[in-house]
């Protein structure tokens, strides 16, 4: 599924053309994408996943990890993927992941190089430079002046490997475990809310 915050038309071409639902599950994960515009451009993709992450990221948090990285006409961008260490990163399953899957997403965005602002993601304002902060600050383009594709990142079943399946148990008991805790929470908020009002 494709989107965009605006009119701009995307122009980074999927090396080799592919699904937008890919399945990556060996060693050498990567996506390609190629400028295919007669103009530089600035790419940052975002993957913000419980089973993968970027090799080699320009910033890290949590569970996000992004790419920073200038395209001149007809090159191309590799992006390395790696599986995670379910055991190192399951406590942000509990305040930082929002998807129902471990797979996550990886969104790929480009705007012109003579035309766009990076900010500190969740610092509205705070602009970020790339030549001067730290590894744990995220960042975003600004305001519309950029355009934006989404891939849902998966393992099929037929192509699990050892990581995948370790990471998918992981995720699972933890996730079931937070949802029981929270329909406990719903439960008792209910059943004081009907004591107060018979008290009433």
């Amino acid at each position: 599924m494709s989107t965009s915050s605006n009119q701009k038309k995307f122009c980074l071409e999927h090396v080799p053309r592919t699904s937008e639902k890919t399945t990556p599950g060996d060693k050498n994960m990567k996506l390609c994408f190629k400028n295919v515009k007669d103009e530089s451009v600035m790419v940052l993709v975002d993957c913000e996943s419980f089973m993968f992450k970027i090799k080699n990221p320009k910033s890290q948090k949590c569970l996000v990890t992004q790419q920073l990285q200038e395209l001149k006409k007809g090159e191309v961008i590799e992006v390395g993927l790696e599986f995670r260490n379910p055991d190192e990163d399951k406590n942000h399953l509990k305040s930082c992941y929002r998807f129902k899957d471990a797979g996550g997403i990886i969104i790929v965005s480009h705007a012109d190089i003579d035309s766009f602002t990076l900010v500190r993601r969740y610092c509205d304002g705070v602009l970020y430079d790339p030549e001067k902060a730290p590894p744990h600050h995220l960042m975003r383009f600004y305001g519309d002046e950029h355009a934006s594709n989404l891939i849902l990142l998966a393992v099929n079943t037929e192509n699990d490997t050892e990581e995948s399946k370790k990471i998918k148990d992981v995720f699972g008991t933890i996730m079931l475990d937070k949802a029981r805790k929270a329909a406990d929470r719903k439960a008792l908020e209910k059943k004081k809310k009907k004591k107060c009002c018979t008290i009433l």
